[in-house]
């Protein structure tokens, strides 16, 4: 456990985690799936946050995002 910390590795793990939930989430979003079921169906039970770390990634909210991707 102090290795972990000492080293900064949880952090990297957390943001590795946090970046294959986007990544996840990006794939649903352009598939058609709506913004509060993507968010929970990855695991970021807050709406907020989700839309805000997802902008942050992507430039773009992610109703922003799957609107690119409707036909």
């Amino acid at each position: 456990r102090d290795l972990v910390r000492s080293r900064g590795l949880g952090d990297v793990y957390k943001r590795q985690i946090n970046d294959l939930r986007l990544w996840k989430a990006s794939d649903l979003l352009r598939h058609g799936h709506p913004v509060g079921e993507v968010a929970a169906s990855v695991g970021i039970h807050d709406l907020s946050y989700f839309i805000k770390q997802f902008k942050n990634k992507y430039g773009s909210t992610p109703l922003q995002y799957s609107k690119r991707y409707k036909s």
